[in-house]
């Protein structure tokens, strides 16, 4: 890939722009940054604590405004995981192959695929219950998809 050469200058402006666009978002980042401040830890939605060591940093928040919804993806796709492993083996011939990121990957023979893909969307779904930064808690529907390919080319 190329480079890029921006002013640091223009850097920062764009970036204030998109706060301004988006308040949400700053307000946000100073709420994960004053519970580091104060606790040291975060929580996600289903329930991970991690902490958060060394004197309050540029590099200490971005880390902690990226564990909230990275960790709840992982928990997700790991309750999914748990979830789904024994039923697809009642269904035979089917198993979880692969898991990438936030997507797994299931082996099934062809005729069973429509059912296997509905089983695992179904699964995959989660309803999760969010607090904001003002301590109001509501559901989140965290949606999935299934695809069907005879290989990674075709989905």
């Amino acid at each position: 890939g190329g480079e890029y050469a921006l002013r640091e200058s223009v850097c920062k402006a764009h970036l204030q722009s998109y706060l301004r666009e988006f308040p949400g978002i700053q307000e946000w980042h100073d709420w994960v940054n004053r519970r580091l401040d104060s606790d040291g830890f975060l929580i996600n939605p289903l329930g991970r604590k991690k902490y958060f060591y060394g004197p309050p940093s540029h590099a200490r928040l971005r880390a902690g405004v990226a564990f909230l919804p990275q960790s709840l993806v992982a928990d997700i796709i790991t309750e999914a995981m748990l979830y789904l492993t024994p039923i697809l083996a009642d269904i035979g011939d089917t198993y979880i192959a692969l898991q990438i990121h936030d997507a797994l990957v299931v082996e099934t023979p062809e005729e069973k695929a429509e059912e296997v893909a509905e089983v695992v969307r179904r699964g995959m779904e989660m309803t999760v219950p969010i607090t904001d930064i003002h301590g109001e808690t509501r559901e989140l529907l965290v949606p999935a998809e299934a695809k069907i390919g005879r290989n990674w080319g075709e989905v």
